[in-house]
């Protein structure tokens, strides 16, 4: 799939609809297939005593891993570094093509990273969870 530009999805109104309801429509299928069928089997399984013992620390290494704070800083730099550094270096005017790629994905990760996290503290607060 290629990256879209986030300026040209706000500035054509239709093409952001249709990708809005892709996205959000791929999300919200697969939140509800683990809501119904994966969550409550999955958080009985691991609050058993000997099982939350053994996966406890793991678990949360694979939590610290997935904090975003990581991924806004690779997105934050990527687009910086795309947008700002990397057009001054004559070295790098050949490739300016993967350059504008890496200032695309930078920017769209971070508008991701940012409505994710909104969407995410909405639904917590309007469910309870």
């Amino acid at each position: 799939m290629p990256v879209q530009h986030f300026g040209e999805l706000i500035a054509n109104p239709s093409k952001f609809r249709l990708h809005l309801i892709k996205v959000l429509g791929t999300a919200t299928i697969l939140a509800l297939v683990a809501v119904f069928f994966v969550d409550e089997r999955l958080a009985l399984f691991l609050g058993q005593p000997d099982i939350h013992g053994l996966i406890w620390q793991p678990a949360r290494t694979i939590t610290n891993i997935g904090l975003s704070e990581y991924y806004f800083l690779g997105a934050f730099l990527s687009w910086a570094l795309a947008k700002w550094v990397a057009p001054r270096l004559k070295r790098l005017q050949p490739y300016a093509s993967s350059i504008d790629f890496a200032r695309r994905w930078g920017l769209n990760a971070l508008a991701a990273l940012v409505l994710s996290g909104v969407f995410t503290h909405i639904l917590k607060f309007l469910v309870g969870r």
